[in-house]
């Protein structure tokens, strides 16, 4: 995907020069694909931290891969949770392949709802949390006429996705 012997850190943002001529032609020429999904690119289905108490690992904002880590598969932070890609590249992606996207957010993600004393409704928002960072970023950067597909981790229903797992043992 990204070009040999570059990192997201040595990229040209602003060329594009961050993707392959060869995979943004082969996208670009496939006219009846009119979105992209980034669930495996992303790691949607897989993260070690599901299972670990407190609150079953809970992913905030800071644990996730940025432009700057040395791999984009684990950043370093001891976190072996966090997605493969970091989110910052699927602008550019949508940007440069004029197709819309379909974005998994990790089961796990901070919400950024706080909930009442009783639990089932939000007060107050927090605007630090992943799911909030995470929509401020695409507004601020995707190109306006994207659509946007969201899905809350994947097929949260089935039981041969590990996140499934954790959704039973939070619900």
């Amino acid at each position: 995907m990204i070009l040999p012997n570059h990192t997201f850190a040595d990229a040209d943002l602003e060329t594009g020069q961050v993707f392959s001529n060869d995979l943004l032609t082969a996208i670009k020429s496939i006219k009846h694909l009119d979105h992209v999904r980034f669930m495996s690119a992303m790691g949607t289905t897989y993260h070690p931290s599901y299972y670990q108490p407190p609150a079953y690992g809970i992913i905030e904002w800071e644990q996730r891969t940025d432009g700057a880590s040395a791999s984009w598969h684990y950043n370093g932070k001891g976190s072996a949770h966090s997605p493969a890609l970091p989110w910052e590249i699927i602008p550019k992606f949508a940007h440069l392949t004029e197709k819309d996207v379909w974005i998994n957010i990790p089961v796990s993600a901070s919400s950024g709802c706080m909930p009442l004393p009783e639990g089932d409704s939000c007060w107050a928002s927090n605007t630090s949390s992943y799911v909030s960072q995470l929509a401020t970023l695409l507004k601020e950067q995707l190109p306006e006429d994207t659509n946007i597909y969201l899905e809350h981790s994947n097929e949260a229903w089935n039981w041969g996705f590990k996140p499934t797992l954790y959704n039973f043992m939070n619900a």
